[in-house]
This record gives C-alpha cells, sequence and structure tokens, in this order.
C-alpha cells in the first residue's frame, strides 16, 4: 500500500532529471512536500506535494506539481515599479516537465495530468504555476488473502 509521502517521492524522481534541474537555475531546487519561505520570490523551484491516496485495491492519489519563478520588475508608464509573473518562463518549465508527468507508467505506478497548469499567486507574494497530476496504483501487498 502507497502513501501519500510515497506519491511524493515517486512525482519527484521523475522529475529530478539533469534536464529539469538545469532549467532552474543557480540554487534552484526540486523541494518535497513544501519549500523554505521566502525562496518564490529569489529561486527557480519545483514543490511536490500530495492531496492524499485512497486505500482501495486500485489507489488513486493527487499529486501537484508547483512551478516557482522569480517575479519581473516593470516599470508602469507613470514609473512606478511593479511585480509581474515572469510567464514566459513559468511556460516554458511547465511545457519541459509535461512530457515527464503525463501518461506515464511506471513499474509501481502510473500517472497522467488533471490540470496542465494554472496560474496562482502565493501568499508571499510569488507567482507559481500549478499542475496537478492524477497518480494511480495497485496494491499487491494483502496478509488476509
Amino acid at each position: 500500500m502507497k502513501d501519500g509521502l510515497d506519491v511524493v517521492t515517486d512525482v519527484w524522481a521523475m522529475l529530478n532529471q539533469p534536464s529539469v534541474v538545469a532549467l532552474l537555475g543557480a540554487g534552484g531546487q526540486i523541494w518535497k512536500h513544501d519549500k523554505p519561505g521566502g525562496r518564490g520570490l529569489t529561486k527557480t523551484d519545483i514543490v511536490v506535494n500530495s492531496l492524499g491516496i485512497t486505500n482501495s485495491q486500485q489507489q488513486r492519489g493527487v499529486a501537484n506539481v508547483n512551478i516557482y519563478v522569480p517575479n519581473l520588475l516593470v516599470t508602469q508608464d507613470d514609473g512606478t515599479k511593479q511585480q509581474v509573473p515572469n510567464v514566459t518562463k513559468l511556460n516554458t518549465i511547465c511545457k519541459a516537465i509535461t512530457p515527464l508527468l503525463d501518461t506515464r507508467w511506471m513499474p509501481t505506478f502510473h500517472t497522467d495530468i488533471e490540470d496542465p497548469g494554472t496560474l496562482l499567486q502565493d501568499t508571499d507574494g510569488s507567482w507559481f504555476i500549478s499542475i496537478q497530476l492524477n497518480y494511480y496504483s495497485i496494491q499487491n501487498n494483502y496478509q488476509n488473502i
């Protein structure tokens, strides 16, 4: 039987590839469950977390893959500065990791993408894209059969 921690570990392993790490740049990381506070404003990171998994024979879980990229500072016509999401870099990373996550069949689980990416703002003002995955696993460790 798998649990939410297993879901995160499995999805994290799918993403922890040299090509993905290279996209994150200096100091960027792929985190399990959460990231240290404030990093979304200064570092490009990916965070994998789980919304849980069922305890049925065919387990079904949901995982989030959140891509954080530092904001851009743009100058408005009146000279004021405003932080806006770096949509270009967010989209580049999102498009690069989607094939690593969608319709993937691994030895003990498989995944497909439910939500290919929604732009959201975090409480610290940083912007991120959230990709939601369906995660499936078959329990084969029943003790009472």
